[in-house]
């Protein structure tokens, strides 16, 4: 099943652009700053690697790393906007971007382990 040029494969590499646009002039936060760079990008980046899966069940094992690291994304989030790093209203797009990508990927999984189970 090929994700390139999907919905889900574009809003995630435009939301890991969004992550490193807005994290790239924030100084100081190591850690923090470190943290939400990669579970951001790694979330297109299992996308994209889902598309060369060599089974379906590599395919979904690749979309659930991808649901973790929103999960993982989502709670650094948290604390950016509780610690004031980047302004509420920013931490509030991205926040509505990621819940975005998160809920089509938990339906593209839905969606292909019912086709799995019909086999």
């Amino acid at each position: 099943m090929s994700v390139q040029n999907s919905p889900l494969a574009e809003q995630s590499l435009q939301f890991a652009i969004d992550i490193v646009t807005h994290m790239r002039p924030v100084k100081g936060c190591g850690v923090i700053k470190d943290q939400i760079l990669r579970a951001g990008t790694s979330i297109g980046a299992n996308i994209r690697e889902a598309q060369y899966g060599y089974s379906a069940d590599d395919f979904v094992y690749k979309l659930q790393i991808a649901v973790k690291e929103c999960a993982e994304t989502g709670y650094w989030l948290d604390v950016i906007e509780g610690a004031g790093i980047l302004a509420a209203e920013v931490v509030r797009d991205l926040r509505y971007k990621r819940n975005r990508i998160q809920r089509m990927l938990i339906a593209s999984l839905n969606t292909k382990k019912t086709h799995m189970e019909k086999k």
